[in-house]
């Protein structure tokens, strides 16, 4: 039989070389696989270490694939958008906010009517709450089972507050 023609994986015949041919046209058929996996994997110039399962997790993506997952994390994973706040605000629920007290200490008040699992995110985004403190107001709701607002004095914090019920209020985690 006449070698096969193929230039990627996906063409050669996987009943080739037939039984009946001869052996010596086994160089040609390895030439052929080389030709086909470079063809196939152009720009594969080292080791491949995913195992099948992570390569699977990109079926389907169809241009770069960092675009697609700040996508999705918006949609599953991240349903929030950062905001920059550098002077005294009021909170509402689901906010994250990058805090910059590197200009002076100000307040940050929790919102005044949350529900259980409501959130709000705090970080120190300039690394200044140990030289000039951010306050959380509690805002009439506990923080942490305390009836006292909280002060973020350690620089390059981040707090997740999540309101957690009357009894124990806003929890930083």
């Amino acid at each position: 039989m006449a070698l096969e023609t193929a230039t990627y994986i996906s063409s050669l015949v996987i009943t080739n070389p037939a039984a009946g041919d001869n052996v010596s046209a086994g160089d040609d058929h390895i030439r052929l696989l080389k030709k086909t996996i470079k063809n196939s994997f152009p720009y594969v110039t080292g080791a491949v270490s995913a195992t099948h399962t992570e390569l699977n997790y990109v079926d389907g993506v169809t241009s770069s694939i960092q675009p697609q997952i700040n996508g999705l994390s918006a949609q599953v994973g991240e349903p929030y958008t950062w905001a920059t706040k550098s002077t005294t605000y009021q909170a509402v629920v689901g906010d994250a906010l990058l805090c910059d007290t590197s200009g002076g200490a100000f307040t940050i008040t929790l919102p005044l009517s949350p529900s259980v699992g409501n959130t709000v995110r705090i970080a120190d985004i300039a690394g200044t709450f140990d030289t000039n403190n951010l306050t959380i107001a509690r805002n009439g709701q506990k923080i942490n089972n305390l009836s006292e607002d909280m002060v973020l004095d350690i620089g390059d914090v981040s707090v997740i507050f999540v309101y957690t019920g009357a009894t124990y209020g806003w929890r930083a985690v």
